[in-house]
């Protein structure tokens, strides 16, 4: 993928066990400018997709899934519950669409 092109990506992935993650994402730059996850999981608290979405602002796309999804721990709160899916689901999403 050539990291000077802006672009922007849809992609989704069928969890084992029937959830889908939905990515919509832009990169410029070989930078996450925007990241858009959804689906039909559910987390608690709501807001806590908020904080995932977040936290892959401003980082490389070539960053590693062991410290994105140590960014993304940091940014949730204590209490935050995955129900259907887990970060590893979002983070296999997203490398699928980078392929």
């Amino acid at each position: 993928m050539n990291k000077k092109t802006n672009l922007r990506i849809h992609g989704e992935y069928k969890v084992p066990g029937g959830k889908l993650i939905v990515v919509d994402l832009h990169i410029g730059n070989g930078i996450f400018n925007k990241v858009q996850i959804s689906g039909d999981f559910f987390l608690n608290p709501p807001e806590a997709l908020d904080y995932i979405n977040q936290s892959f602002e401003g980082l490389p796309i070539n960053i590693s899934n062991m410290i994105l999804k140590k960014i993304i721990e940091s940014t949730l709160p204590i209490e935050t519950e995955f129900l259907g899916f887990q970060i590893s689901d979002i983070l296999e999403t997203i490398r699928k669409i980078l392929k």
